[in-house]
């Protein structure tokens, strides 16, 4: 019993040390493990640290371009009768140009892309055919905006101005190749224009004077006058001038006057002569030229333009990228001229109307308005040229692709003209 005692005693005694020394080498096990987890947390995260460094130096290393919109690039040309050291510009409303004129063609880009130091490099190609698609005139980089700008910004206007000297009358295209030079993008925008002989609507005419000028100039006092007539004989008062030239004649060159004249737009078809008279009060001598010049017309109305707005005085803010928020209003200012105007009840009469067509990306008529506008108006003068504002509002359009045509029919005459252009709905 005392034996089973002493046995029981030992058995708890080796137990508790069995106990005791399973318990200090769980606590050992579980401290190396602790051990072995902040190794592993601090190894890792220092890992991490350092991946992640490197990462985010390769990340600011690569990204030099940020595009301003998601959308590929765009450009839309009109093609103008100037275009001023602001690039704005009048549009040309029947893309026609005498001999020996330039051809003034404006460009809107948009959806380039941008360093982040905000540089921006576009550039175009040209390519001038004639109507037989011979190649006339071509040049690579013919304009190039390459700048560094203070911020991001939306559209840059490229100005382009093609000389036609070696262009002969007919029918030309020109081919725009737009190059995003940071995103390697480009995209392609062609247009039509005209060259016409300048005898059809200006009468060309270089005067010899040096032959009633005196040798002491002081002695010479120069008149110079001018006498239209028109296609019914009669002559025409607001044309007709009788002036006094007041110019230093020592810097002209006498025997190379320009005397040219060019008919206005608003005068009808037909042929119109011109006398053209230089005289000397001083001596009596005069120098006298008389020449006739044949005026055709035809219906023409300008391109398309898209605007965000457009005031009472025709004022427009131009919409670059023609894409409009759903819901919104759709403005489009157009210019025309060569419209009939007879003489009716001692008034000038414009008699016009517009129709409107708006098809989806596949050509599919989806709204038609006829006489959208009706013009009948009775002018004390004639016009050269009107101006016509649109305002659609797309209350059921869903977003996408459209286009937008114009058809403008002179009642007086039954000539019509149209053009179209894309927009967007967003």
């Amino acid at each position: 019993m005392e034996q089973n005692q002493i046995d029981e005693k030992n058995f708890q005694s080796t137990n508790q040390t069995n106990i005791e020394t399973l318990v200090e080498k769980k606590n050992y096990t579980r401290l190396i493990l602790f051990i072995v987890v902040i190794l592993i947390v601090v190894l890792s995260s220092t890992t991490f640290y350092f991946l992640t460094k490197q990462k985010k130096v390769e990340i600011v290393e690569k990204e030099t371009e940020i595009p301003l919109t998601p959308s590929d690039l765009r450009a839309n040309i009109f093609f103008a009768s100037t275009i001023r050291k602001d690039t704005t510009y009048d549009v040309q409303p029947n893309a026609e140009y005498l001999e020996g004129d330039i051809v003034f063609l404006h460009v809107d880009v948009f959806n380039f892309k941008q360093t982040k130091e905000f540089k921006v490099d576009v550039s175009e190609d040209i390519e001038i055919t004639d109507a037989e698609n011979k190649i006339v005139f071509s040049k690579l980089d013919f304009v190039r905006y390459n700048s560094t700008e203070n911020e991001t910004i939306t559209y840059i206007r490229l100005s382009n101005a093609l000389p036609t000297l070696d262009l002969k009358p007919g029918s030309y295209f020109v081919n725009l190749k737009v190059k995003d030079n940071i995103a390697g993008n480009s995209v392609v925008k062609s247009g039509k224009f005209k060259i016409i002989e300048r005898s059809k609507e200006t009468i060309e005419q270089i005067a010899d004077i040096s032959g009633i000028v005196s040798s002491d100039l002081s002695q010479t006092k120069l008149i110079r006058e001018q006498i239209v007539w028109g296609p019914n004989g009669n002559i025409i008062s607001e044309l007709t001038v009788n002036e006094t030239i007041f110019s230093d004649l020592s810097k002209i060159d006498l025997k190379n006057i320009d005397a040219s004249i060019k008919i206005p737009e608003r005068y009808d078809e037909g042929n119109y002569t011109v006398e053209i008279k230089y005289i000397n009060l001083a001596n009596g001598m005069f120098v006298s030229y008389k020449n006739t010049v044949e005026v055709i017309k035809k219906l023409e109305i300008s391109d398309l333009i898209f605007a965000k707005s457009i005031d009472e005085n025709y004022v427009y803010e131009p919409n670059f990228d023609a894409s409009y928020q759903l819901g919104s209003k759709i403005f489009v200012y157009i210019k025309i001229v060569d419209f009939a105007q007879p003489f009716v009840n001692n008034k000038y009469n414009v008699k016009f109307s517009e129709d409107i067509y708006i098809y989806d990306s596949n050509y599919n008529l989806i709204a038609l308005q006829k006489d959208y506008l009706k013009v009948d108006d009775m002018n004390d003068e004639k016009k050269d040229s009107y101006n016509i504002k649109n305002m659609l509002d797309p209350f059921d359009f869903t977003p996408g692709k459209y286009i937008y045509k114009v058809v403008v029919n002179d009642l007086n005459n039954g000539q019509k003209a149209e053009k179209e252009a894309v927009f967007y709905i967003v």
